[in-house]
């Protein structure tokens, strides 16, 4: 079943401290749909199932504050896409917030922006993460990408060791800066 091993309904919610093990689990680890909630440095590993976060369309003014998010199978839902892997963070929602996460061996992309609803991801602000040793299994991966959506801020973040790209930016009126991609 795709049960999430966290799914806050509430918002206005801190969840800080835990370490959640995805080992075995089919479904995403932790799925946002509510908005004004905060994880704060929660370590998430073994994500064996979908994506570890879930950022759902419509979900807005969330925080992901510090912590890790690491190893896995990273197995998609087969009706979703995305060629059958999933993704550490995947974001549909507007103006949350991704900062100071430490992201490592993942197979395809780090954290994807990307909805396909008639709502984009907009206004999203992804900074001083740590991202490496990512696309494992997908040459075309890359740490971050923003698929689509307007208003994203992505700065500060330091990408190393990606077998793919460092940053993949679509659509219009996206800003990077002050990035800094090796190896």
């Amino acid at each position: 079943q795709d049960l999430p091993i966290l799914e806050p309904h509430a918002s206005y919610s801190i969840i800080q401290g835990f370490i959640l093990d995805g080992k075995g689990q089919t479904g995403v680890m932790v799925r946002l749909y509510g908005s004004y909630q905060r994880l704060l440095n929660n370590e998430l590993k073994n994500i064996d199932g979908d994506n570890g976060i879930y950022i759902a369309n419509g979900a807005h003014d969330n925080e992901i504050i510090g912590g890790s998010i690491h190893d896995g199978l990273f197995i998609g839902c087969s009706t979703c896409g995305g060629g059958g892997t999933s993704y550490p963070i995947y974001l549909e929602g507007n103006n949350n917030l991704i900062e100071g996460v430490n992201i490592y061996n993942f197979p395809r992309f780090g954290i994807h922006v990307n909805n396909g609803y008639t709502n984009h991801p907009d206004y999203n602000t992804i900074r001083k993460n740590v991202i490496h040793n990512g696309a494992t299994a997908w040459p075309s991966g890359s740490a971050i990408i923003v698929y689509n959506g307007t208003g994203n801020l992505l700065y500060n973040n330091v990408i190393y060791g990606m077998a793919g790209h460092g940053l993949i930016i679509g659509w219009t009126n996206n800003a990077a800066y002050n990035n800094t991609v090796y190896g």
